[in-house]
């Protein structure tokens, strides 16, 4: 059985790699794009098996006048499992999110997400989730906001969690800090 806690148990350091290109900045246009790079040693115990965990990945946005797109995937990937587990275990997963936000007037915001993940994990266990979802914010001050969302489930309906509901429909309260 695959183990981790709340301690690190490997004595290795993990290395990553982050960087960022910032674009625009005139004419109401700007961006970024940003990578990723992550090596996590012995992350955990599969048996008496140490695994690495390897993770990637890249993002980026794009703001003109009101309207903002940004969007990230990420890949992993799990090596050093035991042959045992190998063959019930899917060790890689992808996830893929996009947004776009538009400020329609000074206190209201509409926005639509899709998210994509291709799960990894025991094949018994895993599902893909696919989702779609349209907000709509009312800013009553810079960082208090009032929001309805819904969203739709565009993939496979079942019990598992990143499967199991058609619709979601939530009202609340947003507070930034």
């Amino acid at each position: 059985s695959g183990t981790s806690g709340t301690s690190d148990i490997n004595e290795k350091k993990d290395p990553y790699l982050m960087t960022r290109l910032n674009f625009g900045g005139s004419n109401y246009f700007s961006g970024s794009v940003s990578g990723l790079v992550y090596w996590g040693n012995d992350t955990a115990k599969v048996g008496d098996q140490l695994i690495d965990w390897f993770r990637y990945g890249f993002a980026g946005n794009v703001k003109y006048k009101l309207l903002d797109i940004y969007g990230a995937v990420i890949w992993d990937k799990i090596s050093g499992l035991p042959e045992s587990t190998a063959a019930a275990f899917d060790d890689t997963a992808m996830g893929l999110t996009i947004e776009g936000d538009l400020l329609i007037t000074d206190q209201h915001l509409i926005a639509l997400r899709y998210d994509h993940m291709e799960a990894g994990g025991f094949n018994s266990q895993k599902a893909d989730g696919k989702v779609l979802t349209v907000q709509i914010r009312k800013y009553l001050r810079d960082n208090f906001a009032l929001f309805l969302r819904d969203s739709v489930n565009v993939g496979t309906v079942s019990e598992n969690p990143l499967q199991n509901f058609r619709n979601l429909v939530a009202a609340g309260i947003d507070f930034d800090f």
